[in-house]
């Protein structure tokens, strides 16, 4: 029986779009920098940001799939001035975000999961400092037993690292688990490593020649509809 259900966020439970490629927003940020007394054109404080990420990412070059924290990028963008550089993450978020929203039925599907008496769980390649606004801003943050962002861990899915760092923080057992993601090479990928049975939402609507392609594996279970009403029946794998 499955006892906990450990979701992916973006993509699975809310609906994002966010733009950080127009010129229009980046002159939005510099406007921001400049209550700082810092004076970036937006041509370069996009290539700036970019590069400070890439150097964020080769300090962590040992490992196969390292996780940012962005928050030492938007620092370093502060040139040394004294600012709130969460403040600036969470301008930049909203800034960018063209719409956040659950998707349908995901509300409706978490209270009946918590009825059940199921644990609740939260896997997300993400940004603390953006995906916990988002979070209570949704109204889903009151649903999980335990909130990981791979901001806070240096890591990322698919490494199973990531999965046995919840697992053994909560002293779960993998075969009372479930994954349940919209993509294969991340949500599923790290459960298929961890030997957990995951669920994949098709919301991004990938036809049925790649649906089916992917279905070769017994411990993915594919809900073409992308209706995430349907992990409620557990008789999928009994």
């Amino acid at each position: 029986m499955i006892k906990n259900y450990i979701f992916d966020l973006y993509g699975t439970l809310l609906a994002i779009r966010t733009d950080e490629y127009h010129l229009s927003f980046w002159r939005k940020m510099c406007k921001v920098y400049r209550q700082y007394g810092i004076r970036y054109k937006p041509v370069e404080l996009r290539r700036k940001y970019a590069d400070l990420c890439l150097k964020e990412e080769r300090l962590m070059s040992d490992r196969q799939y390292p996780e940012i924290n962005l928050l030492n990028v938007f620092s370093s963008l502060l040139k040394g001035k004294r600012g709130n550089a969460e403040e600036i993450a969470t301008l930049f978020r909203a800034s960018s975000r063209l719409y956040c929203f659950p998707y349908e039925n995901t509300i409706t599907v978490l209270e009946k999961l918590k009825k059940q008496g199921k644990k609740i769980y939260l896997l997300s390649n993400a940004q603390h400092v953006f995906t916990m606004k988002e979070l209570e801003d949704s109204g889903l943050i009151q649903y999980f037993d335990g909130i990981y962002i791979s901001s806070d861990y240096g890591i990322k899915k698919p490494d199973p690292a990531f999965m046995e760092i919840l697992l053994e923080k909560e002293s779960l057992k993998k075969e009372e688990c479930v994954m349940i993601g919209n993509d294969f090479d991340s949500d599923i990928a790290t459960a298929q490593a961890c030997g957990m049975k995951s669920i994949f939402l098709n919301t991004d609507k990938h036809d049925t020649a790649y649906l089916h392609k992917q279905s070769q594996n017994k411990n993915v279970r594919i809900i073409e509809s992308g209706d995430i009403r349907e992990i409620l029946k557990e008789e999928e794998y009994a």
